[in-house]
């Protein structure tokens, strides 16, 4: 069992710091957890806007649509590739941006604005909703 491990939802080599464009991201970190948003070489960023400061310095704008919520996946186990489903309340659903992108990574297509993540939202009606 590991103890006192501090989790990054980012982090950048110091050496690795040009050409990066980050933008549109959920930097998410599980309650419970002890960590912070970013990492960039040895300094510590614990809020969004403190990560955004220091990596706009990289390129104008970089990560300026990024959020910091909970992004209410289908499983917070994280186990399996499905655990990350949008629920239908996710703040993710629609909230990305057009990549050309025309299927998710499970293949399932993209309708109208994509959602925030490699997850596309999928509805599925309530069954005793439905009339004939």
């Amino acid at each position: 069992t590991q103890t006192n491990v501090n989790y990054e939802a980012i982090a950048i080599s110091a050496n690795s710091s040009t050409g990066i464009t980050l933008n549109n991201n959920d930097y998410y970190l599980a309650p419970g957890t002890t960590g912070m948003i970013g990492m960039w070489g040895s300094n510590q960023y614990l809020t969004l806007s403190g990560w955004q400061a220091a990596v706009n310095g990289l390129v104008t704008g970089n990560d300026a649509q990024s959020i910091c919520v909970d992004p209410r996946l289908a499983n917070s186990t994280w186990q399996q590739p499905a655990d990350f489903a949008l629920q239908s309340n996710s703040p993710m659903v629609n909230a990305g941006v057009h990549l050309g992108l025309t299927n998710d990574f499970f293949g399932n297509p993209i309708e109208g604005a994509p959602d925030l993540g490699a997850v596309e939202y999928q509805f599925m009606p309530n069954p005793g909703s439905l009339w004939w």
